[in-house]
């Protein structure tokens, strides 16, 4: 082998090793990326798992008031009718 072509190759090979490197180093940030949106999703999936239980317990607690309030109007109307209000005489 010349020194020409000698030359060549050790920069061929250079060159590889660069692209190697330069491989790994974008594997890298790939992987980061990846973990990065894995991470955030897990984090939305959370985030929306809370919110359905927010909901939940919302309806809970305007249901448990709608019917706390349907028997308070019941009771009234009952001492209403025990009083005769509504009894009329013609």
């Amino acid at each position: 082998m010349s020194f020409s072509g000698f030359a060549q190759f050790a920069a061929m090979l250079a060159e590889l090793h660069h692209m190697n490197a330069e491989n790994q180093r974008l594997r890298d940030e790939v992987d980061q990326v990846n973990d990065k949106y894995h991470a955030l999703h897990d984090q939305l999936i959370k985030q929306m798992e809370k919110q359905r239980k927010n909901e939940v317990i919302c309806f809970f607690v305007l249901f448990c008031n709608y019917i706390n309030l349907l028997i308070r109007i019941s009771y009234l109307v009952e001492l209403l009718l025990n009083c005769n209000i509504f009894a009329h005489e013609f």
